[in-house]
């Protein structure tokens, strides 16, 4: 779908799968296209606890982000020490929620998000969600995983475990990062269930050589293939207009 922030104009194409292990989907996806913000979170927990999570983080970064009626004049520093200071609260709000119902305790998500800023790109993220920026056909990884790996009992592949997440202590320290962004870039933002199941250079392959509108369920099924033991969540947001 075609939309219009202050600065940009912009297509957003969106998809989820379940995949085919989970019996839920913990991932969650928010936007505010007119505000130039979009966030991605994919939860952890049981009894839905996951679900609670991811939804609740989105919700409160959405809310703190609308409230803020001078984002759009701030600089750029300024911006991104607003989204620092945001994810933080967030991630004190879903602790808190965890820490007040039995069923919920333990429950955490990751969060991955990026700006439209008149200046450039301002993106963050705790955990393994993943963002990435195809520009003139060539993709680049701008986030780093929190997390660490270890051999999986009994089986083949390796585990990642996370070292960062929402919610799982009082105290976060998200990474913020600004970057440039130019007319026809592509950024996409993706759970674990895409970049864990399909390396770089098949989803930079599929990129390059299907409609965007198409790709995002390209790699879906593409990801399902390889296995589909997690929920797959991918949003693309091609730049069609950026500030002369």
């Amino acid at each position: 779908m075609l939309y219009t922030s202050r600065f940009y104009t912009f297509l957003v194409y969106k998809g989820s799968d379940i995949g085919l292990v989970r019996s839920n989907n913990e991932d969650a996806w928010g936007q505010l296209p007119n505000r130039g913000i979009f966030v991605l979170a994919d939860g952890m927990g049981g009894h839905a606890a996951g679900e609670v999570a991811s939804d609740q983080a989105i919700s409160q970064l959405l809310a703190l982000v609308e409230k803020e009626t001078e984002l759009p004049l701030m600089s750029l520093d300024a911006t991104m020490q607003f989204f620092a200071a945001a994810i933080e609260k967030v991630n004190r709000y879903v602790c808190e929620m965890g820490k007040s119902i039995e069923k919920w305790r333990g429950m955490g998500t990751t969060l991955c998000c990026v700006y439209l800023h008149r200046e450039g790109l301002i993106y963050a993220h705790v955990g393994d969600s993943r963002i990435y920026r195809l520009r003139a056909g060539s993709l680049a990884q701008l986030t780093r995983d929190h997390v660490i790996w270890v051999e999986s009992s009994g089986e083949t592949r390796k585990k990642s475990l996370l070292t960062k997440a929402i919610g799982s202590d009082h105290t976060i320290e998200p990474v913020v990062h600004c970057g440039s962004l130019l007319e026809d870039d592509v950024i996409l933002l993706c759970s674990d269930g895409l970049s864990d199941l399909l390396p770089f250079e098949k989803i930079e392959y599929i990129l390059q050589t299907i409609p965007y509108e198409e790709a995002v369920h390209t790699l879906i099924a593409a990801a399902k293939e390889s296995g589909g033991y997690d929920n797959i969540t991918v949003a693309l947001i091609h730049i069609v207009r950026s500030p002369v």
